[in-house]
Parts: C-alpha cells; structure tokens; sequence
C-alpha cells in the first residue's frame, strides 16, 4: 500500500511540473490587411443609399461612397461616407460611429491625391475600443511598382479596364471607371506581432475574421465558421494571408511549431496581445493542420502541372491560362497515389 502511494504521488508531481509551461506573450502593435493579392472595388455614388445628416459645408460635386462593416452588425451592414473633391485630394467624412450622422465623428478626413492609402477605424457605439479597421486605396497595394500588375487592372489613361468596370458596375450603376472616381477597398483585420520559438522568429496575427472590431470571437451564433482566426507564419516568407490553410488556426486549436505543441493561453479582445503556452496535449486541431497541410500540397502540386490562370480573385487573367494536360498519377508530388483497396 505504501509502494502504490508513493507511486500516485509521483505521477501527480510530473503532471503538475509539466502543467506550468513557460507563458510566451506577444505583443501585437501592428494593424494591417491580410497579405493577399486580389482587389475589391467601391465606386462612388451620386446619391446616398441611406438618409443621412450632413456636415453644414458645400457639397458642390460631393459624391458618396459605402463600405462594408460586418453581417454581425445586426442593424446596419454598411457606413456612409460623404466625399468632397478637391484641388489637391478628396475630403471624407466618414460615419465612424455608423448612426447615420455625418456632423459627430470628429474631423473630417483627408485623403491626397499623391497618397496611396488612407485608413480610418469604424468605433463599437457600446465599446469605443473595438474599432474594425478599412483601407482606402487608389492602386490595390500589391500592385504598387508591379507594371504587369497595373497594366492588367488599369488601361494607358490611368481608367479601370471595361471588364472590371463591367464587372463592378453590376453593384453600383453609377461607376465609369474614371480616375479618382472609385476605391480600392479592404479590411484592416489583422492585428500583427512577431514571436520568437526556439530561437527562430515567426510572423504572428489575430485575424479578425468577421471584421467586428474584436479579435477574441471563438462562437457565433449567426454562423459558427465565422470565428476569428490565428495565423503564424510557419512557411517564414513574411506574408500573413488566408490562402494558406496550413498556417490558420482557430483560436482554442492546438498548433505544432517545429515538433512542438501549442495551445493560446490568453487572446486580448481588442487584439492587442496574444499569449502562447506550450502543451503535451494532441487535439483536433493539429490532426486537421496536418490534413490541410498534405491537401494544400497537392493542391499546389495541381495548380502547378495544370496552370493557375482561373484564379480571378487573385487578379490573373483566366485567358492567360496554360492548357491543362492529362496527369499521370506518379505525376503528384513525385509520387504514385494508388486506389484504397476496397
């Protein structure tokens, strides 16, 4: 009887000695879009969608513009911006506060002709910290100083091409693709760090997947995918994007860096923190990270034999396509995938 209390008293100690893993907390002081390539056009309107309380200015030539919040804003989808030309660039006022009233959302925002982008931040009106982040952008950022790029987006007199207009137009009758006339949008929904994990360093971010402003979203009721998201740079080529599948993470996953386990100990709402702590423990998180890891091989391992050129979010052109070829089975990954026996 001694000998089997002794024995539990030693297995008790172990699990509690390894149960105290090193907290690792990272500090996420940078806001930024996710790293796709790939664009969203808002173009500008000559008429608001929705009645409006406007600022006691001229709106000679004032134009609006409407962009998207979250379908988990249960009232109201989308904030309205008022927009005035200018000589040298285009003044916003933008319903920060989403009530409609375009005369309490502080200073009214300026946005240059010779500047890229502008951000500004959509405020909770219960929680003035959870602030959803845009971006307004007049050439999609992953373009600037990319000339095929540019040239497959805009034509010789800086218009967007007729396909895109066409395309576009479908939502707001009243685009012409004309300069200055439009914006690239997109969400600022990461909220970005840097972790160091056995001496090796890897881009980190929260994802505020369903773009409320929060970034500690693990349920949701209107729909259970729309949860917010960690990424880490596992590949380690400096880009946080949503198309590599093996490097996203639901918030109360398990995730393997390097042969070890690891489990988010602590997810700050506002996005300005996370904590890791390593674990022994084997979930389902890790089981699907290595399945989406072996699919997204083969699937590059296709797109690769077969040509990538259908991808029209990315911004390809799909007549730019390479034929597709039949594929023999050794082809994949340098291997031949033989049938399951039945």
């Amino acid at each position: 009887m001694r000998f089997r209390l002794f024995f539990l008293v030693i297995i008790v100690s172990g699990w509690a000695a390894s149960g105290a893993a090193q907290e690792i907390t990272v500090t996420l002081a940078q806001r930024t879009a996710l790293d796709n390539d790939g664009f969203h056009i808002q173009g500008l309107r000559a008429a608001p969608t929705e009645t409006l309380t406007l600022p006691g200015v001229d709106t000679t030539g004032a134009s609006f513009l409407e962009v998207f919040y979250s379908w988990d804003i249960p009232d109201d989808h989308m904030v309205s911006a008022l927009v005035l030309p200018g000589e040298d660039g285009q003044t916003l006022f933008v319903d920060l506060n989403n009530d409609e009233d375009l005369t309490n959302d502080g200073d009214p925002l300026f946005f240059p002709f010779d500047q890229n982008e502008l951000q500004f931040f959509l405020v909770d009106a219960s929680d003035p910290e959870q602030r959803a982040g845009r971006s307004l952008q007049r050439v999609p950022n992953y373009a600037l100083g990319d000339s095929v790029q540019t040239a497959f987006i805009f034509d010789e007199a800086g218009h967007l091409k007729e396909r895109w207009v066409d395309f576009w137009k479908q939502h707001n009758p009243d685009l012409d693709g004309s300069p200055n006339t439009y914006f690239f949008d997109q969400y600022v929904d990461l909220s970005r760090g840097t972790v160091e994990l056995d001496g090796v360093a890897y881009a980190v971010a929260l994802h505020d997947y369903n773009q409320t402003g929060r970034f500690d979203d693990v349920e949701n009721a209107r729909k259970p995918t729309s949860v917010d998201r960690f990424i880490i740079d596992l590949g380690r080529d400096g880009k946080l994007t949503s198309r590599v599948t093996t490097e996203i993470f639901k918030l109360n996953d398990i995730f393997e860096v390097a042969g070890k386990r690891y489990r988010l100990q602590n997810v700050d709402p506002y996005g300005r923190s996370v904590t890791l702590v390593e674990t022994d423990v084997l979930s389902q998180g890790v089981r699907r990270a290595t399945r989406r890891r072996r699919r997204g091989l083969e699937r590059d391992a296709r797109r690769k034999l077969l040509g990538s050129g259908a991808d029209d979010d990315r911004g390809r052109d799909p007549r730019h396509a390479k034929p597709a070829r039949a594929l023999r089975a050794a082809e994949l990954l340098g291997r031949v995938v033989r049938p399951l026996p039945r």
